[in-house]
This record gives C-alpha cells, structure tokens and sequence, in this order.
C-alpha cells in the first residue's frame, strides 16, 4: 500500500494491485512478456503464515509453469509478481516478497499475459510495547492466582466500528482491585498481536479507579490498516496485578472493527456553553489533520447579539454548510431573535445578512429563519420559520420556492446529498401570534416526519408522511442517508407533560431510523443503549446528522456514519454525565450505520464512538457535515 504523511494523519492509497518487475522498479518499468504456449502456472508455497515483528520480513515463492508440449520449468524470474491488497508488501525482486508494514490477508499473483498462479498469504503483525512507567514487565508478571475482582473497559464500545484515519483511541478502564499497579492491553485476532505494558494513567476527573492508555498514532495504524473492511473484530483485553498478593484480574473483551475506507472532510459544531476560552460559537473538527478551532463565535457576531446583550443573549447557533464546505450560514439570537448571517468560509465575512436593526427586536420583528439546509451546489437553502419552509438563494436570500407544501406546520429541514429529497419536522403545535420568538421552532413537542422530493425544475412534489405523530411521543430531527436510502430521526416516546415531549435537549430523546418510503421502523438500539459507565439510559441522544460520504462493505452491504450529540460518559471520564440532564455535558458520537438491499429489517447501527479532540468542558452539537476544509484566510 502507498502510504502518505499528511498534517500528521496516515493516509493510505486503494489497495489496487501493484505489478512489481522482477528490477524491482515499479515506475514507468515494462512487463514482462507474455510466455508462449504456457498453459498454467503454479506457485509454491500454496499457502503461507508469516509474523512481522518489525523487522525486514522476506517470503520466496517459486513459479513452475506446465506448456502446451508437456514440459514443465521454473518460471520464476519469468512472470510478473504482485500482491493484493497492496498493503501487505511488495516484490522488489521477482519471487522475494518483501512484508509489511501491516497485516491481513491477501493474495501472491505471479502473471505472464492473461495467465495467473495464485498463492494464499496471511501476514500477522507482531509487537511488545513497554511504557517507561511499567519497564521490565513481561507476560511472567501476569502468572498468579485469578482475581476474584477483574477490571473493566469503559472505553471503546463492544462493537464499534471505526474508520481507519481517526488516528488515535484511548483504551480505558476501571480497576477490578484498587491495589494493581501493573497493566496488559492485548489487541488480538487472527493478523494482530499487540502487547502493551503499562501502569494506571487516571484522567483527570475521572472515575475512582478509572485508568486511561492512548494508543500512539503508530500503533493505531497497525490495527487499523491491518484489518481495513475485516468482519474478524481486534479484541481488546485489559490484564491486571500487583507486586503484592500477585492476583490477576482479566477484563472480558471487548471487540473493534474498522471500516474499509477513510472518513474524510470536517464538521462545524455549535457549542453553547464553555467554547475555547469560554467563548461560545460554531467550531469546527478538520479530521483528516485533526485539528479543532473556533470556526464565528459570539464575539464575531453584532453588538446587540453577543453574550452582555441581557435582552438578546449571545447564541450563535443553528448553523447550515455547504456541501464544498465554501458557505456556511448560522442563527442569530436564537428562535427568540432568528437573524440570519451568511459567511464565506475562507474569509469569515457576510455574504447574505438578514438582521432586525430595530431596537429591541420587538414583537413586530422580521424574523428571517431558524433552521437552513443547502442543496448539493450550494446555490440555495431552504429555511425555516414560523412553521413555513422556503427555498431561498443564497445570493442574496431571495425566494425561488416561497412556500414549501408540508401538510401543516414544518421545521428542521434536511435537504439530502443527492438535492432529491427533503426531510422535515412537521408539528401541530400552534404558531404563536404575534411572533414574540417562535419557540415552537425549537420546543416543538408534537411531530412527525414528513418528506417531499425534488420535481427535477423548481419545487417539490406532494408530501408524505413517513413517520406519523402519535399521542404519547414526539418525532423530530430528521437527516437523510447520502445514498437516499435511508432516514434517521429523534423521537421521545412515553412522554406525558409538554415538557416532558419537548424536543429541544430531552434526556429521553434517542434515535430511530425508516425507510424513504416510511416502511421498517426500527430503533437504533445500539446506538441509544447505555455505556458501561453510565449509570442512566436518560443520555439525551440528539440532533443526529450523516456524513455525506458512504462506501461498500466486503459482504456488499453499504457503510455510512452518523453523528450525534449526547451525555453519555467518555469512557471513564465525564463520570456520571448522564445523572442531571439539565447538568450534564453533550459532547458529539459517531456511529456506523450499515444496510443491505433487503428493505429495513433489525437495527442497522454499530455502538457509537467520541469524536476525537473535543474539549470535554463544552456543551457541543449539531455536527454539520461538509466534504472539505477549507482554509481560514487569516
């Protein structure tokens, strides 16, 4: 596999199959030609299990070739060889098959024209890692007695599935026994073998007892790229001991997949509490050079809408971008205000400003909107206000489709990547008169999920419901799959008082998922579940939004990610996040969604994973996904 350093980020080319000449030049270098009357080629070994430590790890193969005459000869230095995936190693020399760096299972292919023999290859990665804090510690600490208390991970979920270039994880967990001292992370299936020895690391505020271990950059791409697409899980055990009783505590384990393909692009997130600094605002996480900073925070905004404006608070809020990540448009005020400020990215100056200058922002105000979703160019959006969606351009917020048809009241749009469909909120609660904030934007308690489609010129088509409003729950927040196959949406259910139905922050929010043609319901279970740490299932699971890129899996289903926000514990930090929802600090969750071509069956989700290089004492969501970065002009 070709491998590139990017801002820090490993970054791997597709795993095609590279024909390497027996010069072992593989630039511009002919192949070699085609052997005349050759009838098969057959390779020894057949089949091969090979460890690679670190070290320069080498395999001969021979070729002999049987002809049209009868004859059979080595044809070694003949043919050309190559392996796939491309990732286990090369032929530098015809035959010699040069491994590593990373693991998997593949295929040795000796070829002359059209003919091939195939071999089977299976390269295991082997490493011991001792941290400074656990030096000479070896497998032979861990020969006592079994515990009777054993430790626990926290972190990551049995489960999860993530995308090989998130870069880091941390593996943590809580102590069986307060007095072991001495730590074995194991990484292990059939291509990975890691071995880390360490001492307890406590995160600070962490749980009583909670130990947390990084993996280096290194490491994690040793796992990751070894076992790209595999459905055979990493199994992650923790070992424990001490040099007194000499007792050893084993976690059960815990599985880790990782997805076939890069996660790429970037989100922008709203943080309402904390910020940077202390400094509230949009933010945004570039993942491939992982990076975090402050995208417009309430500082960047007016005079009358930054946080010492009583009247007007300074939320800098719901927030839309565009698919090239060029434009990005964001509330002012809030529902109680519902400015508009749009910005060009590169520069963050206005584009497109709707503001009330009106003293006060009276009940007489021309509100502009609330929520906003792009089509795929990003020369449009639709907006939300008071019940009503429209299509404006972006240009200059104009109306190309001045009233959207929803069959009643409507909010939270989402436009999907394809620009073919838009999900949205629709409610029965009332629209106040006059306006004095439009709350029901925000608080709505009784909805449902409507959809319409694109009609290919200038406007939707009829709605439908997909999600119908029952008594009892509440409906809300829908985003479209980026292959328009599916919807994922919030829904409280059990829900009696308004309060107790209201969508904005519920401790009883999770996520649901349905077909576009509203058949197959079904609850994210995986996904809504409790960690092991948290001690309620009240982890107000909210505001989801897909990422637009999606890729096959090695049994040909499709693989998507969806993010959330959430007050579930990190592992063992953030401990008991979840007891006081009023209290308690969302931060933002990611999770695999993956589907076949049957219609919607059981829960499509994998258990969730946090987004790296967050600031654990922010309020974070609505993750909104764009394919680029773009550089900020200073």
């Amino acid at each position: 596999m070709a491998l590139v350093f990017l801002s820090g980020f490993l970054l791997s080319c597709n795993d095609a199959t590279i024909i390497v000449p027996q010069d072992g030049n593989p630039d511009g270098a002919m192949p070699v030609p085609a052997l005349a009357g050759l009838n098969t080629i057959t390779l020894s070994p057949q089949s091969v299990t090979l460890t690679v430590t670190g070290q320069p790890t080498t395999q001969a193969f021979t070729a002999v070739g049987q002809f049209d005459d009868g004859h059979s000869e080595t044809l070694t230095d003949k043919l050309d060889w190559s392996v796939s995936p491309a990732s286990l190693g090369r032929f530098p020399q015809a035959g010699s098959l040069s491994v590593g760096p990373y693991g998997g299972d593949g295929v040795v292919v000796a070829t002359s024209g059209s003919l091939t023999g195939q071999a089977q290859v299976s390269v295991r990665v082997s490493r011991q890692i001792n941290e400074p804090d656990a030096p000479g510690v070896t497998d032979g600490n861990f020969g006592g007695k079994p515990d009777a208390a054993n430790p626990a991970v926290m972190y990551p979920y049995d489960g999860v599935v993530m995308p090989p270039n998130l870069g880091s994880l941390d593996i943590q967990w809580v102590k069986g026994n307060p007095a072991d001292t001495i730590f074995e992370i194991t990484l292990q299936n059939k291509v990975t073998d890691i071995r880390v020895f360490t001492a307890c690391r406590p995160p600070a505020g962490g749980a009583p007892n909670g130990c947390s271990y990084p993996l280096g950059q290194d490491v994690w791409s040793l796992c990751a790229y070894s076992n790209l697409g595999n459905t055979d899980p990493v199994l992650v055990t923790v070992r424990s001991t001490n040099t007194g009783t000499k007792t050893v505590g084993t976690s059960k384990p815990i599985g880790v997949k990782f997805a076939a393909d890069e996660l790429k692009g970037g989100i922008y997130y709203w943080t309402t509490v904390g910020g940077v600094n202390g400094i509230s605002g949009i933010y945004r996480i570039d993942l491939q050079n992982r990076k975090v900073e402050p995208f417009y925070t309430e500082q960047s905004a007016p005079n009358d809408h930054r946080g010492g404006n009583a009247q007007n608070g300074g939320c800098v809020g719901c927030h839309a971008i565009t698919h090239d990540g060029n434009r990005l448009s964001l509330v002012l005020g809030g529902a109680h205000i519902s400015d508009l400020v749009q910005l060009d990215v590169a520069t963050r100056k206005p584009t497109l400003t709707k503001i009330d200058t009106a003293a006060g922002h009276s009940n007489t105000q021309r509100q502009f909107s609330n929520f906003q979703s792009y089509n795929p160019d990003g020369t449009a959006f639709v907006s939300a206000l008071a019940g009503k969606l429209r299509v404006l351009l972006s240009q200059d917020g104009s109306a190309l489709v001045p009233l959207i048809a929803t069959g009643g009241n409507a909010t939270h749009p989402d436009w999907s990547h394809s620009g073919s469909l838009l999900a949205f909120t629709r409610y029965s609660d009332p629209v106040p008169t006059p306006l004095d904030g439009d709350d029901y934007e925000i608080y709505e308690r009784h909805g449902a999920i409507g959809l319409v489609a694109w009609n290919g010129k200038n406007g939707f088509n009829a709605p439908k419901t997909i999600v119908a409003e029952k008594a009892g729950q509440n409906s809300y927040y829908p985003t479209v799959a980026p292959n328009d196959r599916l919807v994922v949406f919030n829904r409280v259910s059990a829900c009696v008082t308004q309060d107790d139905c209201m969508a904005y922050a519920n401790p009883k929010a999770q996520l649901y998922a349905t077909t576009p043609d509203g058949i197959g319901e079904t609850a994210l279970t995986n996904v809504n579940r409790r960690g092991p740490n948290d001690t309620k299932d009240g982890l107000s699971n909210s505001w989801p939004k897909f990422s637009p890129f999606f890729h096959s899996t090695k049994d040909g289903r499709v693989q998507m990610w969806v993010t959330f926000s959430s007050i579930r514990n990190y592992g063992v930090q953030l401990p008991h996040n979840s007891d006081d929802p009023s209290t308690g600090v969302p931060q933002l969750w990611m999770a695999a969604v993956t589907v076949g071509g049957e219609p919607m069956g059981g829960d499509p989700s994998s258990p969730p994973f946090w987004i790296p290089n967050q600031n654990l004492a922010t309020h974070n969501h609505i993750a909104q996904w764009t394919e680029e970065i773009v550089p900020l002009i200073q």
